[in-house]
């Protein structure tokens, strides 16, 4: 039994020493063995998504990352060239039919910060010594922003000089604005109608009929306070809705009325006397507009409820 506690009490007092052997081994240690390298943070393709506002705000848009093996060459310097690369965007565009273009000159500024050199839109970025990252931010100037487009910047990696690129060579950065009103939104209630003249309704018409179940509509953002809708179909919500192209509305934020327009159909306005406002407290739109009132009018009558984004 003695022996057993004397055991017990020098494995107590090794344990610590046992441990502390253990860690040292696990330890990396830098070394001058292995590359340095260099690489865009993140992502290829960068989503970014604001709020609409008027004045001016930092947004940091690229990361670019210097990974070094050993304090030696954490303590040289390097130099890194990136090449804006606007045909990255337009292939985007082809592909996913979206209408990005590169951001315009006159909304923002690059931040200037040591060790960023730009010329036109490329950009050189030199790492002094103890240099790990260097960041690619702009001001952006919201009362200049044209909220109906969408903004994106690429850029390539053409000259990494003494560093090997890791990952991706591009990346692109998309920037979106949204304001309060953007967003998908479900059919809580609703019907279309159409008439063959003025005052006759179609009867026996397939298209004709509730809304409710129909795919939600997109609401997408063209100012601070207007946004186009797309996705609206006739009853079953199998066929769209044609000849009100580019459908909008617009909100009057001091009483949360709404107006309805569409920029292809000069005629389409809001029903007289019937409500067209927005909740702000449950995100909820009721909408009532019609069409071509003096010939084949079709009307609309829309309850929808903000869903996701």
């Amino acid at each position: 039994m003695k022996m057993r506690k004397y055991l017990s009490a020098i494995m107590l007092v090794a344990a610590p020493f046992l441990f502390t052997s253990c860690i040292e081994d696990d330890l990396v240690k830098l070394t001058d063995q292995g590359d340095s390298f260099v690489r865009f943070s993140g992502a290829a393709e960068k989503s970014l998504f604001f709020n609409a506002f008027s004045d001016v705000k930092k947004i940091a848009l690229i990361d670019v990352d210097r990974n070094v093996p050993s304090e030696a060459k954490l303590n040289t310097s390097s130099t890194v060239k990136l090449k804006a690369a606007p045909e990255l965007i337009d292939a985007y565009n082809e592909e996913h039919g979206s209408h990005y273009e590169w951001i315009d000159d006159n909304i923002y500024q690059f931040v200037s910060v040591p060790g960023l050199v730009m010329s036109g839109d490329d950009i050189t970025l030199e790492y002094s010594a103890g240099d790990f990252a260097k960041s690619i931010a702009i001001n952006l100037d919201g009362s200049k922003w044209d909220l109906s487009k969408k903004y994106a910047v690429a850029y390539k990696i053409v000259d990494a000089g003494d560093l090997k690129i890791s990952g991706s060579d591009e990346v692109m950065v998309f920037i979106n604005a949204k304001n309060d009103y953007d967003g998908k939104y479900e059919i809580l209630d609703g019907t279309i109608q159409r008439y063959s003249n003025p005052t006759t309704p179609t009867v026996d018409d397939a298209l004709n009929g509730s809304l409710i179940g129909n795919p939600n509509l997109t609401f997408s953002t063209i100012s601070p306070t207007t946004v186009e809708i797309s996705g609206l179909t006739w009853h079953g919500g199998t066929s769209g809705v044609g000849g009100i192209n580019n459908l909008r509305l617009t909100v009057d934020p001091a009483t949360n009325k709404v107006t309805m327009f569409a920029l292809g159909n000069a005629t389409l306005k809001n029903r007289p006397d019937l409500e067209n406002s927005y909740n702000p407290a449950t995100r909820t739109f009721t909408l009532n507009f019609d069409w071509n009132q003096t010939a084949t009018k079709r009307e609309v009558f829309l309850v929808v409820k903000w869903a996701s984004e």
